[in-house]
Formats: C-alpha cells, sequence, structure tokens
C-alpha cells in the first residue's frame, strides 16, 4: 500500500510525503527508512518525510 502511495504521489507530481509514527514502533520506521524516507527530529513523535 506505501508503494501505491509513493507511486501516486509521483504521478500526480505531489512535492512530499508525510508519515508519523511513535518512537516505539521500530518496524515501521525501519520500513519508511528503507523506501528512502527521511526522519524530521523535530518532533516529538517520528515524522518522515520524503521529497521528489
Amino acid at each position: 500500500m506505501l508503494k501505491k502511495a509513493v507511486e501516486y504521489a509521483e504521478k500526480t507530481d505531489a512535492k512530499t510525503i508525510s508519515l508519523e509514527t511513535g518512537k516505539e514502533n521500530m518496524t515501521a520506521q525501519r520500513l519508511y527508512e528503507k523506501i528512502g524516507f527521511k526522519r524530521n527530529t523535530n518532533y516529538y513523535y517520528d515524522y518522515f518525510f520524503l521529497r521528489f
């Protein structure tokens, strides 16, 4: 599902995709980083951004 969201964002000329997860959800964080999302540590919860 996440792959489809990234494909759709690219197709529709989106500038970014942002995701959030709790600090304890390491499985999701590893997945996001593996796909290419970058962690934004300015927040209490982990936010991940993918810029096109």
